[in-house]
């Protein structure tokens, strides 16, 4: 019994990947589980897997009123529904969202933004990266991020961090969630190296 339970565990190790929740404060990262640990996992054809949108480690407690974040989809056919959390409003449309909270969202390490539902229909990787909107409140430089507002001052806006990191010459967010790779699970879909996220991150610090 004792091997046949520490099998099972292996296997299920095997089969996705898990990382500790972003350290860093203010982080936003898409995730296969709401305390924003698993990032990587394999499907079979043909089921349904939700994806949750996680604001992490957020600097202000007093609670989420609004977000704005741009979800890239690899497969965009791949997906079936965009579920917000909460009482929210989408003032834009998908997959470019601007938010607003009717309720402010209460604060937790992890929070769920939305869930996404995605369909495994075909035999290459789902990739997702996280992107700011097109016209954002917040203007950074040299490159725009994702924000987000908490409920004491709704108009105080605060920028978020992608959990794996950008190119600082581009802008261009790296990956930062996917199912089915093509190798194991590392710092891009295509490689076959686990990393950590201090090692990730070293890497545009």
């Amino acid at each position: 019994m004792g091997k046949m339970v520490l099998c099972l565990v292996l296997f299920c190790t095997a089969s996705q990947a898990l990382a500790q929740i972003d350290p860093d404060p203010n982080g936003i990262g898409i995730y296969f589980d709401e305390e924003a640990f698993i990032y990587c996992m394999t499907a079979p054809f043909g089921v349904n897997r939700t994806a949750y949108l996680c604001l992490t480690r957020a600097s202000d407690h007093s609670g989420i009123s609004a977000w704005e974040a741009m979800v890239e989809v690899s497969q965009p056919s791949a997906v079936l529904s965009w579920n917000l959390r909460g009482q929210a409003t989408n003032t834009s449309v998908p997959p470019e969202f601007m938010v607003q909270m009717a309720e402010p969202l209460p604060w937790q390490s992890s929070l769920v933004l939305m869930e996404i539902e995605i369909n495994i229909g075909t035999a290459h990787p789902v990739v997702f990266r996280i992107h700011p909107v097109s016209e954002p409140t917040v203007t950074t430089t040299p490159f725009p991020l994702p924000a987000y507002a908490g409920s004491d001052d709704p108009s105080d806006y605060k920028t978020l961090g992608y959990s794996w990191g950008w190119d600082p010459l581009t802008g261009i967010p790296n990956w930062c969630a996917v199912i089915n790779p093509a190798g194991d699970c590392g710092d891009d879909p295509t490689e076959t190296e686990n990393t950590s996220w201090g090692g990730i991150k070293a890497l545009y610090h």
